[in-house]
């Protein structure tokens, strides 16, 4: 399709193409801004050939339109003379190429028009490619989640009753026991017993835990958050945590629960481990259709390139995780830090009502 106000200059690139020995062109006219979206609309068409006058309007108008309007079909913009500065331009709005009239010929415009058709169809193979790793991507996080769940449900309910019973059984083993000293002797080697026994139950129940803390299932992801930063307080006695939930349980679109949870453990993780910092905030609210999820550190930072080519390097998933993760939710995330420096990392997530 030509968007061309001059009819005359529709056909003499109607000649043109005429001329072309290799291919055979069939070309469609709108001759202004409102008929190129209708018949854009009502016509399927591998390019669209553009004049940058159109009247009231110009090219770039067009393509901003046209790609608004999500149409995906390559555009080539036209002009009367050669212009740089035009030609980036239309490049940056997303022609895929920008010709002078005044120097068209045969083999200029049908190489232009091959280069742009094959090249669209190209980054169509590409955009599909991309949507099907998105897919599986999310597939295979969901099957984590979902394994990690089996396993810790496993772990409590199953595993965790059978070692709770075995130490209830101790427990009265050693209350039957007779005082001598032989009794004496066995007693306390049950004790011993029962001592790591409770070590494997709270191993297991912290295994659990960190798999998918039931909490999340039962209560929400506020209840959740709430009890990974209570927990690791408890261990890290020397950190001070300022959290803030500013926002309600059913403000949290289910789908991003379990994302939210795990980018709050991690950046926990992270900052426990690797930052030596003392000081750190964690901030979740809702604005219009925006979730906000940010958490600061006051540590020593680190250089973000660095750290995602050394996590690459390892396969340790860490910061590229999350970075995944938002990305795979749909979200935004900014991270903000260096060496040195305290940490930011700021990420949106677009939230329906």
């Amino acid at each position: 399709m030509m968007v061309e106000d001059d009819e005359d200059d529709f056909i003499i690139i109607s000649e043109i193409l005429s001329k072309v020995k290799r291919h055979k062109f069939e070309l469609d006219w709108a001759k202004d801004f409102d008929e190129g979206f209708m018949k854009a609309s009502a016509t399927e068409h591998d390019l669209c050939i553009v004049d940058y006058f159109l009247g009231m309007h110009t090219g770039f108008e067009f393509i901003d339109e046209y790609v608004r309007r999500g149409f995906t079909e390559p555009i080539i913009i036209l002009t009367g003379q050669g212009d740089f500065d035009i030609d980036m331009l239309a490049m940056g709005k997303g022609a895929v190429d920008y010709i002078d009239k005044n120097r068209l010929d045969p083999v200029l415009l049908e190489r232009s028009i091959r280069y742009a058709v094959r090249n669209s169809k190209i980054l169509n193979r590409l955009k599909q490619s991309e949507k099907q790793l998105h897919y599986l991507s999310l597939k295979i996080l969901e099957t984590q989640e979902q394994e990690r769940k089996t396993v810790a449900r496993e772990l409590h309910d199953s595993i965790g009753s059978s070692l709770t019973a075995i130490r209830f059984a101790l427990e009265q083993t050693i209350r039957s026991m007779g005082s001598s000293s032989e009794s004496a002797s066995t007693g306390f080697s049950l004790e011993k017993i029962m001592d790591l026994l409770k070590e494997v139950i709270d191993e297991s129940q912290r295994i659990a835990y960190d798999l998918r803390p039931s909490i999340l299932d039962t209560l929400g992801l506020l209840a959740a958050i709430r009890s990974l930063c209570r927990r690791t307080l408890e261990i890290h006695r020397k950190i001070e945590l300022d959290m803030r939930l500013e926002l309600k349980e059913e403000d949290i679109p289910e789908r991003l629960k379990i994302v939210c949870y795990r980018i709050i453990q991690e950046c926990l993780n992270n900052a426990l481990k690797h930052s030596n910092a003392d000081h750190l905030q964690l901030h979740m609210r809702k604005s219009e259709n925006i979730l906000y999820l940010f958490f600061e550190d006051n540590g020593k930072g680190f250089d973000v390139e660095k750290a995602m080519a050394l996590a690459s390097e390892k396969n340790n998933m860490g910061l590229n995780g999350m970075i995944e993760r938002v990305a795979l939710a749909g979200g935004k995330i900014d991270i903000v830090t260096g060496e040195g420096q305290h940490t930011q990392i700021k990420i949106q997530f677009p939230v329906s009502g």
